[in-house]
Formats: C-alpha cells, sequence, structure tokens
C-alpha cells in the first residue's frame, strides 16, 4: 500500500526540520520511505498556477527495486481562466473593483508574454494607497488560498475581465471552480445547509474548502500514478520476482549498521522493530492529536467523503513521461529560486558527474540555516553518501569520464603487469613501499608514451586522472616526490615533441568560405551563421554546436539566448530585422561550472562578413521555428549542426586554398577570433582574454602573431642607439691592470 498525497511547500522547513525528520524516522520504522515532488498545476491541465508539495509513503522494497515514479511531462494548460469562472453577468456586483467605495485608478500596461503556465500581467490597481499587478484571465490566473487579506481575499490576485475590461477578484464561487471542484457539490452542499451534521456554506465557508482542496489536475495525477497505477506495477513485478517483496530485509537505520554504498538501502536481515511512542503516534495512539477547531474537521470530513465519489472514476486517465528526477530539477528550482533567489540550488551538481538525482534515501538539501545542531539516527546512514555525491560534484562530466577512462587504463595495465611480470603491484598506491611505486608509475609512463606512441601531455592527462582517483578515496598524491617519474617524462618530451596545435580560421578564409556556400540550401544558411558567430564572439565548440546527435540546452546556444538590440534597446524576437547588435547569453561553459553565466555582444561590421546579416538570413529561414528553447543552430526541420559538419567545412576550406586540413578544426574559429583581435591593436591583453572568457592566461598559447604587427620593426630596432646599463659588480671591479 501506498500512502500519498498533497502537502504545503515548506513542510520541510517547518520547525527547522524536525517535524519531516521525525515523520521519515517513524515511516521507516514500518518500512517505509518518503517521497516527494513539486508540482505546478498549470502543467497537470489545472487553470491556475498553483503550486504544491506531493509527497508519499510506500514500502521500502517498491523504493529499492522499481524505478522512479514517472511524473506527467510538463505542458501549458489549454484552459482560459475566463472561460472557467462565472460569467461576467452573473458576477456578484461586489467583486466588481469600480462598484467598491474606496477610489482605484487602474494602469494598463501588458508584461511580456508568457508560455502560458503562468499568467501574464495586464498592469497595475491602485488602491487604498498601495499598488498591486492585474492580470489577464484569458489564461492561467494565480493560487486560490483558503483564506486571503483584503482586498484581493482568497482569490490571491486582481484579473482584468477580457469581455468588459473591468478589474475584479475573484468570488467564493469562482474560487470553487478555478480548483475544478465540481459545482454539483457546491449546489448539494448548499441544498443540505441546515440538515443535522451540515455545516452552513457561508462566503467564508465555501472559499476556505475550495482553498484547502487538491486541484483537478493533482488529484488525477495522485489517484492514478501513485495510489493505483505504481502498486499494480509493483504486483506484476512482484510476480516475475517474487525475492523482491522479501519483508525480513528491510533497511535498518543505525550508526553500527550503515547501508552498503552500492545500494539503495541496507539488506542486512533484522527482525520486526518494536514501535516507539513516535510509532504509536503515527498509528494512531498515544501522541496523536491535531491543534485545530472541531469544525474545520467537520467540514473537511464531510467534504472529503463526498468528493471521493466524484473523483474515484476519472482517475484513469492520460499519459505520464518523463522522470522524477527529471521534473524535479525543472520545477523545484523554479519554487527555490522565488523563495531564496539564485545563491540558492539545490541542483546545481545536475552538470556535474554527481548527476541530478540526489543520493537514494537523501533528501533535498537545507536550504536555510538551521538554528539548532538537529540529529537523527538516519544522519549516520545518509553522511557517507553527501560526501560521495558532494566529492563527484567537483568534476564535470566529461572530465569524469577522462579521469575513469585513465583508472580503468591502469587498473588493466597492472593487471597484465602481474600476469606477466615478475612482481605484483596492486592498484592503489598507499606510499607503504616508495620505491616499488614509483617503479609502477614508470612503468605506466614508459608503455603509453614508448610502446603506445603517446606524448607526454596526453600521458599527463592520464596521470591526474590516476591521481584523482587516489585522492578520493582518500590516499596521498601517488605522483608526489618522485624525481624519476618527472625526468622520464621530460625525456619522452624531447622524443615526441608536443603539439603545434591549431591554427587559426583568417577573415581570409572566411570570405573565401563564404563565395562557395549556395544560400539557397538551408542548411548552409545555419552554418555561416554558425561560423560567423563562433569566429566573432570566440566561442568554444559546446557552446554552440551539437556533439554528434545530442544537443546540450542548458550548455549550448538556444534561440532564447539570442537577444537582438536596435542600439541600446531591446527589441522583441519578431523585429529582429531591425538589429544592429546581438547579445548571446552563455549560461554555462567551461570555466562557469557554478553557473553564474554572462553575456557578450556583437555589433554588425557593414560588410560581407556581418554576423548580423547572418543571424536575420537565419531567421528568415526558421521563420515560425524559432521556438523558445529550441537550438539556435538548426534549420527549423529537426536537423542541427555538429562539431563533425562544422569541421568539415573547416577542413575543405583550408585545403581549397591549400592548406594542410589537418591544421583546422571548430577551435580554429574561437583561435581565428582572438588572433584577429589581438591583430586589431584595439584591446588589451585582459580585455582579449574577458571577451573570450578564459580565466587564465593560456589563451596567449593559441594567438598567433599577425605578420603586419612587425612591419618597420627591424628597421627601427637598427636605427636605435642603445647603452646598457652596467652592473654594479662590474662598475666597481677594480681596473685591470696594465
Amino acid at each position: 500500500m501506498i500512502l500519498g498525497g498533497e502537502n504545503v511547500l515548506g513542510k520541510e522547513d517547518w520547525h527547522d526540520g524536525e517535524v519531516i525528520s521525525e515523520e521519515m524516522e517513524v515511516a521507516l520504522e514500518f518500512g517505509y520511505v518518503r517521497h516527494s515532488l513539486q508540482l505546478l498545476g498549470s502543467e497537470l491541465g489545472d487553470v491556475q498556477a498553483r503550486v504544491r508539495l506531493v509527497e508519499w509513503y510506500e514500502p521500502w522494497q517498491v523504493a529499492r527495486w522499481m524505478k522512479p515514479l514517472r511524473a506527467p511531462t510538463p505542458t501549458a494548460s489549454s484552459l482560459r481562466l475566463c472561460d472557467v469562472l462565472v460569467r461576467p453577468e452573473k458576477r456578484e456586483a461586489n467583486a466588481w473593483v469600480d462598484n467598491w467605495l474606496e477610489a482605484s485608478v487602474f494602469e494598463r500596461d501588458d508584461g511580456p508574454p508568457t508560455d502560458g503556465r503562468r499568467p501574464q500581467r495586464a498592469g497595475f490597481l491602485t488602491i487604498m494607497e498601495r499598488r498591486h499587478h492585474v492580470w489577464h484571465d484569458v489564461g492561467t490566473g494565480w493560487t486560490v488560498k483558503a483564506s486571503g487579506e483584503p482586498p484581493k481575499l482568497s482569490g490571491g490576485a486582481f484579473y482584468l475581465c477580457s469581455s468588459t475590461g473591468r478589474v475584479y477578484i475573484l468570488t467564493a464561487d469562482d474560487a470553487w471552480a478555478m480548483q475544478g471542484i465540481p459545482f454539483s457539490l457546491l449546489e448539494e452542499w448548499r441544498r443540505r445547509a441546515g440538515e443535522p451534521g451540515v455545516p452552513m456554506p457561508t462566503d467564508t465557508a465555501v472559499r476556505r474548502l475550495a482553498g484547502n482542496a487538491m486541484t483537478t489536475g493533482t488529484s488525477r495525477f495522485v489517484a492514478r500514478d501513485l495510489l493505483i497505477r505504481r502498486p499494480c506495477l509493483w504486483a506484476a513485478a512482484v510476480e516475475l520476482n517474487p525475492s523482491w517483496a522479501v519483508k525480513g530485509d528491510r533497511p535498518v537505520v543505525s550508526v553500527a549498521e550503515p547501508t552498503a554504498p552500492t545500494e539503495r538501502f541496507g539488506s542486512s536481515a533484522s527482525s520486526t522493530p518494536v514501535a516507539t511512542k513516535d510509532g504509536d503516534a503515527w498509528k494512531g495512539g498515544g501522541r496523536a492529536y491535531v491543534g485545530r477547531r472541531p469544525i474545520r474537521h467537520l467540514l473537511v470530513g464531510w467534504f472529503a467523503s463526498l468528493a471521493a465519489l466524484v473523483a474515484a472514476p476519472s482517475a484513469f486517465c492520460e499519459v505520464s513521461s518523463g522522470s522524477l528526477e527529471e521534473f524535479l530539477v525543472k520545477e523545484s528550482f523554479d519554487v527555490l529560486e522565488t523563495k531564496f533567489g539564485m545563491s540558492f540550488d539545490p541542483h546545481a551538481l545536475r552538470h556535474t558527474a554527481a548527476g541530478g538525482a540526489w543520493p537514494p534515501g537523501v533528501a533535498a538539501p537545507r536550504a536555510t540555516a538551521s538554528r539548532k545542531q538537529l540529529w537523527t539516527n538516519t544522519y549516520a546512514v545518509q553522511l557517507p553518501k553527501i560526501a560521495d555525491y558532494l566529492a563527484l560534484g567537483g568534476l564535470t562530466l566529461k572530465t569524469s569520464s577522462k579521469y575513469t577512462s585513465a583508472m580503468n587504463q591502469w587498473m588493466g595495465f597492472t593487471a597484465n603487469l602481474n600476469k606477466d611480470g615478475h612482481e605484483q603491484f596492486p592498484v592503489l598506491i598507499t606510499g607503504e613501499n616508495p620505491e616499488r611505486d614509483e617503479r609502477h608509475l614508470l612503468a605506466f609512463v614508459c608503455y603509453q608514451g614508448w610502446l603506445m606512441g603517446n606524448k607526454p601531455s596526453t600521458i599527463r592527462g592520464k596521470l591526474t586522472g590516476i591521481r584523482w582517483h587516489h585522492l578520493n578515496n582518500g590516499l596521498r598524491n601517488p605522483c608526489d616526490d618522485k624525481f624519476r617519474l618527472a625526468s622520464v617524462l621530460k625525456s619522452l618530451k624531447k622524443i615526441r615533441g608536443e603539439s603545434t596545435g591549431k591554427w587559426p580560421v583568417t577573415p581570409a578564409q572566411l570570405r573565401h568560405l563564404r563565395g562557395r556556400l549556395d544560400f539557397s540550401n538551408p542548411r548552409h544558411v545555419v552554418a555561416w551563421a554558425g561560423v560567423t558567430v563562433g569566429f566573432f564572439l570566440c566561442m568554444r565548440t559546446s557552446e554552440y554546436l551539437a556533439e554528434g546527435y545530442t544537443f546540450d540546452p542548458v550548455r549550448s546556444l538556444t534561440t532564447d539566448k539570442i537577444i537582438p538590440h536596435l542600439g541600446d534597446v531591446v527589441l522583441d524576437s519578431l523585429d529582429f530585422e531591425s538589429a544592429d547588435s546581438l547579445t548571446v547569453i552563455f549560461e554555462l561553459s567551461k570555466t562557469d561550472q557554478n553557473r553564474v553565466g554572462c553575456s557578450r555582444t556583437v555589433f554588425s561590421t557593414g560588410d560581407d562578413l556581418c554576423p548580423i546579416e547572418a543571424h536575420k538570413a537565419l531567421r528568415r529561414l526558421r521563420e515560425g521555428n524559432w521556438s523558445s528553447g529550441a537550438a539556435a543552430m538548426g534549420d527549423g526541420s529537426g536537423w542541427v549542426m555538429n562539431r563533425d559538419v562544422m569541421t568539415a567545412i573547416l577542413k575543405a576550406t583550408a585545403v581549397d586554398l591549400g592548406l594542410d586540413g589537418a591544421d583546422f578544426a571548430t577551435h580554429s574559429l574561437r583561435i581565428g577570433g582572438a588572433t584577429t583581435m589581438a591583430a586589431t591593436g584595439l584591446y588589451t591583453d585582459d580585455e582579449i582574454r574577458r571577451f573570450g572568457r578564459w580565466k587564465s592566461d593560456c589563451w596567449r598559447r593559441y594567438v598567433y602573431a599577425a605578420r603586419g604587427c612587425v612591419r618597420g620593426l627591424a628597421a627601427a630596432m637598427s636605427r636605435v642607439h642603445v647603452v646598457p646599463e652596467d652592473a654594479a659588480r662590474r662598475i666597481f671591479a677594480p681596473a685591470p691592470a696594465a
């Protein structure tokens, strides 16, 4: 059996987390594990942007063996507020603001269009010396509350009537309708008013009951996906795998017997625990009491019994897709950002080696500092998992992959060496035998550099991966104090040499490329837009191109990250033809793993290489396919330019000009942009570094000097009269003997 329902946001923060900690501890005594997610009502088919906490407790076997719950795909609600509420001609007179005694002034000021999941601003209302937002009623509305302060009351907002142009607040019947509760229930309540046990349906009671009720979309999700579908799937799974339903193998929360790190929950056998006072309270005895007025119990209990008969038949509709982790990352971040600001991001490690899902059995990180040093026995089990998760969070996915590959090569090499050699070497270098450890490392370096033909820079990268895995296991750096290791790497560098790197793309090459493109071909239009933006903004490949068939909308360039400007005025996306500059937003990059983000602007050049004109051509090609969040460097039909296509274009251009194609790749655009920027002589080294988003001065080794910069240098040097300053020792030295 799964226990599920809706609760208010911030439950985890009650009493500095003591409430939720005790609740989870009690549930675990009975073998139940807690899960939660936050749902936005407008994405579930409701007509209000209502965010609520959905939580459920399920047997630990279900949590261990079944995949995470599949949450509904976020889509904007097709309902309109004006179609759900009471018709304007039937609305109560006191709901219209212009009927109030207090003087009010409405100022029409439409806000930017929304994606349909949240309301759009219609203007501002000044009343009783306060200024309030007014929202359109042709989309979704805001959250209905159980109670609210005047003048907005439980509706929580002012709305502009699309039929009459008048400003109004929600009536009790409107609040009932927005929750999706059938009006037949309200009519039945009013019909039976005055009967024994039936509370009076006053305006306040109707508002309170409507605000406390679950919306239709959330109710459907809880009933269908939690209470019905998930147990049915579990029952089907147990028929195929009876061992999954073992009863005696429940998790034991204790410091002495921590959970194995390779399992979601512990697997050590234990007897059924004795029920504690908290357990008795959970079952309804002991400390179980609720400090609420009896009328609230009567009201909610009576309505719940009636509503259950209506809601049950509709519990089997719609299709769910998407994972719980994806939904949590998307929606809970929005809610927490609103509450705590950008500084707190519980999902900040989702783009690192740690991944988007928190450790199994571990709740989200606390958003605010606790005033008490709390402790529950579950912390002893959770802390090692949290430590491992945070340690992985320091690595990007790409770096983690490289380090893992290097460690695998080290392990394979060690196994082969132990099998065919005359000495046994441990995989992890502990420092117990420094001389043996150095011979082990020297053998690996010689194997990679002499026999496998790798360059010293490649070998150093592998050693870095091996080093990280040792440090991550609590060992010291295996490469420290290894004198011979450094000597071997120097010798290999003399034999192999180092890579000269890629050559920069020049403006002349860009013009040659432009002359070879066919702009009636949609993909050539995309290619030219990609080439110009990559060159003039010194962009990394991952910042605007796909990698193979994978496009990362967070790291890469999407349509909503390109903002057209005319002068200093931000243009609407549809007014791109008037733009004379583009501002590009970099949400996440190689040197910005904390996702602070930045922006860079490129202006019109007024010539054939103009990136603004290239962007306009791309926009004309895309027409109505410039939807928010889509890949910018695509033709609108699903094709997105990737690294391989761009590399092929640049290599072909180089060969056309008699150059070696092997010297050019996508990085040549970034190098070329920095080289050309330096050749202008208009910018300092620090300005070039900042514009190209380099953290260090490593960019200097990418930049090639322009030949024209040294024109006249030799002539100037030949005409300078130089008298060098002498050393003091020579000045004071006695004159040589005659």
